[in-house]
């Protein structure tokens, strides 16, 4: 798809271990603090590490894995509880209408998600009787 020359490649991997990006790669799976304008860890592939990994990332002597993991299964409780209708709104009715808000692009995650589950048949089931609208640049 790109037009690439094995001389760029080679260029390419030459800058690479130039820029030590193995090293960097490692300190960002370590959990190592290298966004060096806001002082802390990226944690992107803690985002992504399932539960076998929880002890292996920690940050500040907290368990970076665990933490996410944690976060995931209160999601699922809440989600579960508002698919089955014992979360309600404040007339005591099952909610319907989903406002996902954003800043800046933070929204383009939830949308896309969503048009891919509107081709999926569980998707669409599951969403029958909802209404998911998007605000962003909040």
């Amino acid at each position: 798809r790109q037009q690439v020359t094995l001389e760029t490649m080679d260029l390419l991997f030459d800058l690479a271990e130039k820029q030590e990006l193995t090293k960097r790669i490692q300190a960002m799976v370590n959990g190592e603090k290298i966004n060096f304008t806001e002082d802390r860890a990226v944690l992107h592939t803690a985002l992504r590490a399932s539960k076998d990994k929880i002890g292996t990332v920690f940050v500040d002597d907290e368990d970076a894995i665990k933490e996410v993991h944690d976060v995931l299964d209160q999601i699922k409780q809440f989600t579960e509880a508002f698919r089955s209708g014992h979360i309600t709104g404040y007339t005591g009715k099952r909610m319907r209408n989903i406002v996902s808000v954003g800043i800046g692009g933070s929204y383009l995650g939830p949308e896309f998600l969503h048009e891919v589950l509107k081709t999926e048949e569980e998707g669409i089931s599951s969403s029958l009787g909802y209404s998911l609208r998007f605000l962003a640049n909040v």
